[in-house]
């Protein structure tokens, strides 16, 4: 008998409405940002005790980020997440080779690093809604 494994809990892909592909990297895009274009998904992910992890339970750990993203109108990390992910306007990249997706909800600037999963898709990392954009250099802009 050849019984797949389980996924691992922190491998799970998180749906919003069924949607697992909650935004596409295109193949310009990708060329701009010389990586790979593919599809944009919330994984699990974990939360470490020291601060450290990715996904969605990195996200919700943080408390006081939850009531900036109750004060944008989101009522969940995954909503957040994913309207960054359908809605970015500007891409940069980062020296680890994580992308940084930009999207502006009211006079804010929401973060959403990611990056690329041997599974072939961008997996996000985390979100942060920001005040500013500053310092950040794109490398394709909408």
């Amino acid at each position: 008998m050849n019984a797949e494994s389980p996924i691992p809990p922190h491998r799970h892909v998180v749906s919003l409405r069924d949607v697992r592909d909650l935004g596409y990297i295109t193949e310009e895009m990708a060329a701009l940002a010389a990586c790979k274009s593919g599809p944009v998904r919330l994984l699990e992910g974990f939360q470490a005790p020291n601060g450290k992890g990715f996904g969605l339970l990195h996200i919700e750990a943080n408390i006081p980020r939850g009531r900036q993203l109750e004060g944008l109108g989101f009522n969940s990390a995954v909503e957040f997440v994913a309207y960054i992910a359908a809605n970015f306007v500007m891409v940069a990249t980062q020296e680890n080779g994580r992308l940084l997706l930009l999207a502006q909800c009211k006079n804010d600037w929401l973060h959403l690093v990611v990056e690329w999963d041997p599974e072939g898709f961008w997996s996000c990392t985390t979100a942060i809604p920001k005040r500013h954009a500053r310092g950040i250099t794109a490398v394709w802009t909408k």
